[in-house]
């Protein structure tokens, strides 16, 4: 088989997640967390089935809300701020000399 015959998967859009098995990265923080907090708190199958279930619920949320809804809701309860998080103020380099 040549390697011009080859196919390769291109990705859909440039700035799609990170995807590690069916999850997106932000879900599969979800999964650790409670997973995480199952183990600390010792019910570790309660655990495991509560970060499934809870994953799931978070996939389905994402996937009926616009894009960017997360990150808008931790700011609405002051969670994060958004101001300044992506860029540098871009008028910096006139106020500092």
């Amino acid at each position: 088989m040549s390697r011009i015959s080859e196919q390769k998967r291109i990705p859909r859009y440039v700035n799609e997640l990170l995807q590690i098995g069916p999850y997106e990265i932000d879900e599969l923080a979800v999964l650790m967390s409670v997973l995480f907090l199952g183990i600390v708190s010792g019910y570790i199958v309660t655990g495991i089935i509560a970060a499934f279930i809870v994953t799931h619920i978070f996939t389905f949320f994402k996937s009926k809300n616009s894009r960017g809804v997360i990150l808008h809701m931790l700011y609405y309860y002051g969670i994060i701020r958004l101001k300044n998080m992506w860029c540098d103020n871009v008028f910096a380099k006139y106020w500092i000399k």
